[in-house]
């Protein structure tokens, strides 16, 4: 299954360099053939112009890795671009995926290597995927979208009345069991200035929803100027 791991919260890499508009982004796999574990990817390139960009949201990968540093990315001026886990954590036959873009074009690949944590070039790379990007190229940017589900029916008192001097209904809430967090990466086009302003529809999912996390048990205050039906214990559903 592949799995990324994201910091929680919503936050944006641009899309292209500066003002540059991406002209080609490029959806690749390659596959660690190596027979042991390795810590980063080396890919040199053709069309990038110098200038090839990976963005860090959009790696997926199997296992159990940290985010990659990418130090291939811009000011950096290189036709070789580096995904690095710091760690030997790519297992033997499994797969990173990421999104390649760049402001020249076509993209392609020369050739490819892994290496351990050392800097040694093991070798066995694979390129095993190769497809134009699932979203359009352009000026846009990548969030971390975030949902959680609690992990069991949320409790909840009775409305009480306002207290003297105030206008507030009041109960209180208890989740007893804590919430599942989820994240998900999204890429969100800019076609108009107030699309780019308020950031709105449609945004295009680059990967699955990712469980990263959990939330503790909690208890809360509700409050409402509007009077509820003060019986009402449950949310309606």
């Amino acid at each position: 299954m592949l799995t990324r791991k994201a910091t929680m919260g919503l936050f944006a890499l641009w899309f292209g360099v500066g003002t540059c508009f991406a002209q080609d982004a490029v959806l690749m796999t390659f596959r660690n053939g190596t027979g042991t574990n390795v810590a980063s990817l080396h890919v040199v390139t053709s069309g990038g112009g110098g200038i090839i960009v990976i963005d860090p949201l959009t790696v997926l990968y199997d296992g159990n890795c940290p985010a990659p540093m990418i130090p291939s990315n811009p000011p950096t001026i290189t036709a070789e671009a580096i995904v690095d886990f710091g760690v030997e954590c790519v297992e033997p036959n499994t797969k990173v995926t990421f999104v390649m873009q760049t402001p020249a074009g076509p993209l392609g690949v020369v050739s490819c290597w892994w290496e351990d944590g050392n800097g040694v070039n093991m070798g066995g790379c694979e390129l095993c995927g190769f497809e134009p990007s699932p979203f359009p190229p352009g000026f846009g940017a990548f969030k971390v979208q975030t949902r959680y589900f609690p992990n069991g029916p949320i409790r909840y008192t009775k409305w009480r009345p306002p207290a003297p001097g105030s206008q507030c209904w009041t109960r209180t809430c208890c989740n007893p069991f804590g919430w599942t967090c989820q994240c998900r990466t999204i890429f969100c086009p800019f076609t108009t200035r107030f699309i780019r302003l308020f950031e709105l529809p449609p945004w295009l999912p680059t990967t699955k929803w990712t469980t990263y996390g959990f939330r503790p048990p909690k208890y809360w205050i509700d409050r409402t100027t509007v009077p509820p039906d003060p019986n009402m214990i449950a949310e309606p559903n």
